[in-house]
C-alpha cells in the first residue's frame, strides 16, 4: 500500500502582513522558515482518503496540519485569495486581505496597476503567485512518500 504525506496548509501561521513587515521579510525572501519539519513516519498526520486503484493497490492520502514551511504558508496565502474570490469579491481587495506576505501583496499592487478589467488582474496575481518565475512561488521541493 502507498502512502502520500500532503502538507496540508489548514493552519499556517506567520504569513500575514504584520509577521512579514516584524520579520524583516523582502520580495527575494517572502516566506518563515517556518516551525515543523516532514515527519516521514507521519504519527501525526491525519488520513483524508484511502481508495483503490485497479491497477495500483491501496493507497492512503494523509495530512500534515502542522507543516509551516513555505511551500505550506503559500498554499494559506492562495487558498485565503480563493475564498475571497469566489464570493466576487474583487481581486486586489482579495489579494490585500489574503495570509500572503506584504511584500507579495506590495508586488501584486504593483503588477494590477493598469488593469483593465478581471482577466488582466488575475494574470498579474498569476505573475506574482503562481508562473513558474513568479517572484511569491515558493521553491520547489522534492515530492515525499512513505511507502511501508
Amino acid at each position: 500500500m502507498l502512502v502520500a504525506i500532503v502538507g496540508v496548509v489548514v493552519s499556517a501561521t506567520g504569513c500575514g502582513d504584520d509577521a512579514a513587515a516584524s520579520s524583516g521579510r523582502t520580495l527575494d525572501d517572502p516566506w518563515l522558515p517556518g516551525n515543523s519539519q516532514f515527519d516521514e513516519s507521519c504519527d501525526s498526520c491525519e488520513e483524508f482518503a484511502d481508495i483503490r486503484f485497479p491497477h495500483a493497490g491501496d493507497v492512503v492520502i494523509k495530512s500534515a496540519a502542522q507543516l509551516d514551511d513555505p511551500l505550506a504558508q503559500w498554499g494559506e496565502c492562495v487558498s485565503s485569495f480563493f475564498v475571497c474570490w469566489e464570493q466576487d469579491n474583487p481581486v486586489p481587495g482579495c489579494v490585500a486581505s489574503s495570509q500572503c506576505p506584504a511584500p507579495c501583496k506590495a508586488e501584486f499592487r504593483r503588477e494590477v496597476v493598469g488593469a483593465a478589467d478581471e482577466e488582466e488582474e488575475i494574470y498579474a496575481f498569476n505573475r506574482v503567485f503562481v508562473d513558474d518565475d513568479a517572484p511569491c512561488r515558493p521553491p520547489a521541493v522534492e515530492p515525499q512518500e512513505v511507502s511501508p
